[in-house]
């Protein structure tokens, strides 16, 4: 189940709950569970590189600014366009 957290106070975790909200139903039942972070958040991410728009090369080349964790299987890279002051969405 994936849920944005709307609140949080204490121990107690306040959920926005998709679906029917009229219908009565639980999203999940009492008891002990396990939070994580979206795996695709940008604070989870390190910067590896940049680079200008103007004369942009054909090959884009960089090195990883960090080694990778143990036992890491695979290794993601995401591109965002900065531009004016803002930055688009992770592509």
């Amino acid at each position: 189940m994936t849920e944005n957290i709307v609140a949080v106070s204490g121990t107690d975790i306040v959920f926005r709950v998709s679906g029917n909200a009229g219908s009565g139903s639980m999203a999940f039942g009492s008891g002990s569970g396990r939070l994580v972070q979206d795996l695709k958040h940008p604070s989870l991410w390190v910067q590896a590189a940049d680079f200008p728009a103007d004369n942009l090369p054909k090959e884009l080349v960089f090195s990883d600014p960090l080694p990778p964790a143990a036992g890491t299987a695979v290794v993601t890279y995401m591109a965002r366009l900065a531009y004016y002051g803002r930055t688009g969405p992770p592509g």
